[in-house]
């Protein structure tokens, strides 16, 4: 029987590491908000409209860059029909 009391906690009392996507959206979102201004500055703009286009285009940058711009393999990888991905291209200017 393993002895409980040598064994680590089960939960570390350090907090978790952000992932790289977090990384690159908190970037981004710190971007946004230096070119703004600032939150308090953003009041007439919608945030969640920007952040999702930035998030978005640097996804599909990403993965178009990955399958040297094979739309077929980029939309199976994205999981969305590759009409959809020529239409985000087109209104992302990709």
């Amino acid at each position: 029987m393993k002895d409980i009391s040598k064994s680590s906690p089960p939960f570390s009392e350090e907090p978790p590491q952000k992932s790289d996507i977090e990384k690159v959206i908190e970037e981004r979102i710190e971007r946004v908000k230096n070119y703004m201004g600032g939150l308090s500055e953003i009041k007439g703009f919608n945030l969640y409209d920007i952040i999702l286009s930035e998030v978005e285009r640097a996804l599909i940058s990403s993965v178009l860059k990955e399958t040297r711009g094979n739309q077929i393999k980029a939309s199976r990888i994205l999981g969305i029909n590759r009409n959809t991905l020529r239409k985000k291209m087109k209104d992302l200017k990709i």
